[in-house]
């Protein structure tokens, strides 16, 4: 009786990190002995394998550890893992744009003036108080007013950006006066 070793499978593969774009980053494995006939099997942790595509969260922020196995007939079955850590995309990068600051400014009321700001990236609208948070200053007097625009922590998004919108002196010449005559006494 001859026992020999099966042979052992020789495979490539990394761990991914990249920053939060709305797309799906999937581990990439590369068999290349045996050339052919060889299965890689996923699962969510160490020695269960129950799917044929990775299992995980691989588009939004933190890092997935994915376990995989690879088997072939006539070579050793091998298993490892390999982690895909999503970054979050900085608020200040100019990919993200913003809209609903009128660029002609705004004329001074005497009230809080808060323009309802939009942001989106890559098509996808940012939910304000889930993705972002807002806060205004001096944006009640005539001048140049501000808005810092926050990530939420744990969204897929960090740090903050600022923009500035214009509030115009009111025009007191325009304004109408109409007296009202009376007794007084």
């Amino acid at each position: 009786l001859e026992v020999t070793d099966a042979s052992i499978i020789s495979y490539q593969t990394g761990n991914i990190t990249a920053v939060f774009d709305g797309q799906a980053h999937l581990p990439e494995i590369t068999v290349a002995e045996p050339a052919t006939g060889a299965n890689i099997f996923y699962g969510s942790e160490e020695g269960s394998y129950p799917s044929q595509t990775p299992i995980g969260d691989f588009t939004h922020v933190g890092t997935t550890e994915v376990f995989f196995q690879i088997s072939a007939p006539g070579y050793q079955t091998t298993e490892d893992s390999v982690s895909v850590t999503i970054e979050p995309k900085d608020l200040s990068d100019p990919d993200i744009t913003i809209s609903g600051i009128d660029p002609d400014g705004y004329s001074y009321t005497g009230n809080e003036i808060t323009p309802a700001v939009a942001l989106e990236y890559k098509g996808m609208a940012l939910q304000e108080t889930a993705d972002y948070t807002l806060s205004y200053t001096d944006h009640i007097a005539a001048g140049t007013a501000q808005i810092t625009i926050t990530a939420v922590d744990g969204s897929d998004y960090t740090g903050s950006r600022t923009v500035s919108f214009t509030i115009h002196p009111s025009d007191f010449f325009s304004a109408s006066i109409t007296p009202s005559y009376g007794t007084y006494g």
